[in-house]
């Protein structure tokens, strides 16, 4: 190899090696005496000539060695003339491929805006989303596409922040926002019903004689009563004669019927009338109240109930009385965990977990777990034929859950058409229930269920003995919704025993059914009110 640093050496030894043949061809002419011009000046001439050669031939020799050297060569290569063999000089990035020499993006050839794909063979990562989640290679608003106008909701165990509502404007449980006046939300149990407060407080009306209105008294009340030394409510469930609140400080506060321990003082008695504080329960973020026991959801995921666990209801893979918390177990072992919200029935309970799927466990008589057979289980089974799902309920022996994409599913006791199918047949396999549009909210009773749809209806199905479908009596029961007459803008239902709730946008409650009790809430009940088909607005 030549280097290029050599050749001012050869062009010198070039020269010299004239300069050599010059003097060589001088000794071998013989002394001009300057009698012979003629030889003389073509001796010089040759001389000038060899010299001149001799210049010559070294330049060009010199740059050819310097030019031919491969470490110059490579000096001056420009990379975009690289002779690279692989397909465009190998310069085409992870998500590209050559094409006639030319890089092309496959993420946007394909239209992908995020995830994870083979496109033409090659793997490629098209990245994450700045909002919103990745469906089918895409960004998709899910707080848009779920109808969600503020707080968080929950896709394929990712949690998403929706906006914040406006001034004068509060965010519901069901991500929307309402009117800072009225209700925030309902509890609806078997003979009463309870509602939040934008300020925290509680107020409760209807059937009392086990302390299931909190206001310290053992006596119905046909109008709202204030729940006793309550001011920092957040969330509210009901179900038979017990009622639960959740506190802005992760603690839970439950009054009512206490025989079987479900209020979760660590002790059982007949009646509470004002709230008592669950016993070792911190960080909870939901909380359901059942038929006899109760079950709650803490901040890591995790639930854990307690009360009556005849049928194991309690999750804790037995049937053993207990006073203690429960943590509920998977049927693997270990905890049952990822848990978004928990659903109460009368001897059942489900969660929803992170990722979508239902779970259930207790009694099963009625196929109100969702799984095949009627065997109890201890444990959460996962239920069967159901959508991603963003909200479950847990009625008497039948179970409701809403999808996604605002589908209402139902499952489990069917006697009084309260799945909703246009048959009294009971399933253990979730069927979808056939609606005008899309659902926002769904209550699961006794032997009824309504929904709430994206448009402010409410719908209604099951047994209608007491005008709880909002139908005349004289129908007793309706296989197939039904649309409740009178109310508008709904954003929340409730279903006890004979009677239904529905809460607007406004902050207004409207209840219709049964009213034995005053449990309506409109200041009258007995007799002369047994009950309404029209639904009466809650008087506060």
């Amino acid at each position: 190899m030549v280097r290029a640093y050599l050749t001012p050496l050869f062009a010198l030894l070039l020269k010299l090696s004239a300069l050599g043949l010059l003097i060589s061809a001088c000794a071998s002419v013989e002394p001009d005496w300057g009698m012979d011009a003629g030889p003389d000046d073509e001796l010089d001439a040759g001389a000038a000539d060899a010299d001149a050669d001799a210049g010559a031939d070294a330049a060009p020799d010199a740059e050819v060695d310097a030019d031919s050297g491969p470490d110059v060569a490579d000096a001056h290569l420009d990379p975009d003339t690289d002779t690279d063999p692989r397909p465009c000089g190998g310069l085409c990035r992870e998500n590209e491929q050559c094409r006639e020499e030319v890089c092309v993006d496959l993420c946007d050839e394909a239209g992908l805006q995020c995830g994870e794909h083979t496109r033409l063979g090659q793997a490629i990562d098209c990245g994450s989303c700045d909002f919103g989640a990745c469906q089918e290679g895409l960004c998709v608003d899910v707080c848009a596409q779920l109808g969600a106008e503020c707080g968080q909701v929950h896709v394929d165990g990712s949690a998403y922040t929706c906006s914040s509502c406006a001034g004068g404007e509060f965010c519901s449980p069901n991500q929307l926002c309402v009117l800072h006046q009225g209700f925030l939300d309902l509890a609806v149990g078997s003979e009463h019903t309870c509602g939040l407060r934008p300020d925290g407080s509680v107020r409760c009306w209807g059937r009392g004689d086990l302390g299931q209105l909190g206001n310290r008294s053992y006596s119905p009340s046909p109008n709202t009563a204030a729940v006793f030394a309550m001011s920092n409510a957040t969330a509210l469930s009901a179900r038979t004669d017990h009622t639960c609140a959740l506190k802005s400080d992760g603690r839970v506060s439950c009054w009512g019927k206490n025989d079987k321990g479900q209020l979760g003082t660590g002790s059982t008695s007949a009646r509470e009338y004002q709230p008592l504080a669950v016993s070792d329960l911190l960080n909870v973020t939901a909380v359901g109240a059942g038929g006899n026991h109760s079950c709650a959801r803490t901040q890591v995921g995790l639930v854990r109930c307690w009360g009556y666990n005849a049928q194991g209801q309690l999750g804790g893979n037995t049937t053993t009385a207990t006073l203690d918390k429960v943590t509920v177990q998977a049927e693997g072992g270990g905890h049952f965990d990822q848990v978004l919200d928990v659903g109460t029935g009368n001897l059942h309970a489900c969660a929803l977990r992170t990722d979508g799927q239902v779970f259930c466990w207790g009694i099963n008589s009625k196929q109100q777990l969702g799984i095949s057979g009627t065997q109890a289980a201890t444990t959460p089974r996962q239920v069967f034929n159901l959508p991603a799902t963003r909200q479950l309920r847990a009625g008497f022996d039948h179970t409701c859950a809403l999808t996604l994409q605002g589908q209402v599913y139902c499952w489990g006791s069917n006697s009084q058409g309260q799945l909703g199918r246009g048959t009294t047949s009971t399933s253990g396999l979730a069927q979808q229930v056939t609606l005008p549009a899309a659902a926002v909210d769904v209550a699961a009773g006794w032997t009824h269920t309504c929904a709430a749809l994206i448009d402010g209806r409410v719908y209604c199905w099951g047994q209608n003995q007491r005008a709880q479908l909002g139908q005349a009596s004289t129908l007793t029961l309706s296989a197939t919704p039904r649309e409740v007459s009178g109310v508008s803008d709904a954003y929340r239902v409730g279903a006890g025993r004979y009677h239904s709730c529905a809460l607007t946008t406004a902050g207004d409650a409207w209840c219709w059914g049964a009213n034995d009790n005053g449990q309506l809430g409109d200041g009258t009940y007995g007799d002369a009110n047994n009950e309404r088909v029209a639904p009466v607005r809650v008087a506060l």
